[in-house]
């Protein structure tokens, strides 16, 4: 009873099996190269957007380079200080003062802060023993 060996036949079907499967994992990657659109872009230097900003910036370099900022300061400076005056009894001001006589200032500073002892640690670097 010996048995023969067959010569070992492979179905035609998953040759085809194996070709669909491979078509179906492949499809994906070059699908995306099937159904590429291209879509019109406008790019600030189509304005000229890039090139006013420079001109703005040098405008704005050279006008703070020169000694015009001063004369401009200084006007507006002298029109503070001559907006300046003593009050008198007849300005509202004056009113408010008999309201704050009697007042004392109160100390708000925040407590001290308890940090962790990691921290405290850190802050320390380990001068502290109760800490180690």
């Amino acid at each position: 009873m010996d048995r023969e060996p067959h010569p070992r036949e492979e179905p035609r079907g998953s040759a085809k099996v194996t070709l669909f499967l491979a078509v179906i994992f492949v499809a994906p990657l070059l699908l995306p190269l099937a159904s590429v659109n291209g879509e019109p872009r406008f790019e600030s230097s189509d304005f000229g957007i890039l090139e006013e900003l420079n001109e703005m910036l040098y405008e704005r370099d050279s006008f703070l380079g020169s000694n015009s900022v001063s004369p401009l300061a200084d006007a507006r400076i002298d029109a503070v200080r001559d907006s300046v005056i003593s009050s008198d009894p007849d300005s509202p001001i004056s009113e408010v003062g008999p309201t704050i006589d009697g007042l004392s200032l109160v100390s708000t500073s925040p407590p001290a802060p308890e940090h962790p002892a990691p921290y405290d640690l850190l802050l320390t670097g380990g001068n502290n023993p109760e800490i180690v």
